[in-house]
Order: structure tokens, then C-alpha cells, then sequence
């Protein structure tokens, strides 16, 4: 029986040994991104409504800087750009541009940290917010990273669904699950990795 236990023991620490090592390698493999440029497909599905939601638009991010620009281009025209700790919002409708300071903001200031977080592969900065979950999809054997918020963030975010790319590596699409049951699911297409980014693309249109 003590033999027994012995080895369940040792396959545990095998098994966490592992998962620790395949979230290193992870890490490592998103940290070779400085840049990225992508083309995005925002579904959202919110209980109150029968049709989901379909936005379509541009992203860009740079390492160097923090700087994060997010263009929704279809069926509204809107786009956020973030640039150290200033965020910046503008919308067709209005035709304005809008100013906010995120250390002022600590729930914006969350997100735009959270975010950053997701495209950049700081995995160990958001193992302080999240349960992290590395495994292998069986139809796809693509890796799927689940965070399970801890703290207050549990109060509104049931979980976030991280799915990478096949060859890549990097991000093929983001899910993210709110408490209320409403979710909303980034797709990735034609992403361009570690490729000269213009500071045009962090202005607004």
C-alpha cells in the first residue's frame, strides 16, 4: 500500500512537473512576439437577445511601449488605442475622441492589463489573477489555455478560453465567458507577426 502511494505521489509531481514546464515553454514561445497585426471577428451572444452580435475590425499591438490599438470597422465604425497608461476612444457616430487615464481607472485599468497579458504571453503575470489550465484539444491537438479568475474578477468573468494557432503558436482565437452567461469570442485571421508596425495604426480614423 505504501508503495502504492509512493508512486501515485511521484506520478503527481511527474504530471505538475510537466504542466509547469509546457507553461514555460509556452511563455517562452509568446515572448519571441514583438508585434502583431491582425484581422478580427468579434461574435458576442447576450442572454437578452436572440441574434448574436458580429463585429469585424483590425488589431495591433506592439511590446515595446504597451501600446494596443483594437479598430472595430463593421457594422459601426469604433476603435480604443491605448499608449502607455493613457487609453484614447473614438466613434463614428460622434465623431469624437475621448481621453481617459487608466491609473485613475483601476477596473479599466484591469482590463487594458489583462489584455495586454493575453497578446503579449505574460503567463506570470496573469497566473496572479488566474487559475491557469494548459491541454491539448483532442479533435485538433491544438493547445487551449483556460483562466479561471480568482478574486473579484470572479464576480463578472466566469473564465477565458485561450486557443493558439497550429504552426504559429500564437493566439487563434480568445472566448471569454462572463458570470451572467454572456460571452464573446474573438477569432484571428491573417495575423502577421513580428512585422514593422506604422504608429498610424494607434491613431484613430
Amino acid at each position: 500500500m505504501k508503495r502504492f502511494l509512493y508512486l501515485c505521489l511521484l506520478l503527481s509531481m511527474a504530471c505538475e512537473s510537466a504542466f509547469a514546464l509546457t507553461l514555460t515553454e509556452l511563455q517562452r514561445k509568446l515572448e519571441t512576439v514583438q508585434t502583431v497585426e491582425s484581422e478580427f471577428v468579434q461574435t458576442k451572444h447576450l442572454q437578452v437577445f436572440q441574434n448574436e452580435i458580429v463585429l469585424k475590425g483590425r488589431m495591433g499591438l506592439r511590446r515595446e511601449g504597451a501600446d494596443l490599438a483594437w479598430h472595430v470597422t463593421t457594422p459601426i465604425r469604433y476603435s480604443v488605442c491605448f499608449r502607455g497608461s493613457v487609453m484614447t476612444q473614438w466613434d463614428e457616430t460622434s465623431q469624437k475622441t475621448t481621453t481617459f487615464d487608466t491609473a485613475s481607472n483601476p477596473m479599466l485599468k484591469a482590463l487594458l492589463d489583462q489584455m495586454r497579458s493575453w497578446f503579449s504571453g505574460n503567463l506570470s503575470e496573469m497566473q496572479r489573477e488566474y487559475d491557469l489550465t494548459l491541454r491539448e484539444a483532442p479533435q485538433t491537438g491544438r493547445h487551449v489555455l483556460t483562466c479561471v479568475p480568482k478574486g473579484e474578477l470572479a464576480n463578472f468573468m466566469k473564465e477565458i478560453e485561450i486557443r493558439f494557432a497550429e504552426g504559429t503558436g500564437y493566439i487563434d482565437s480568445v472566448k471569454l465567458v462572463e458570470a451572467s452567461g454572456d460571452w464573446s469570442e474573438i477569432q484571428f485571421r491573417d495575423t502577421r507577426l513580428n512585422q514593422p508596425l506604422s504608429d498610424q495604426i494607434f491613431r484613430h480614423p
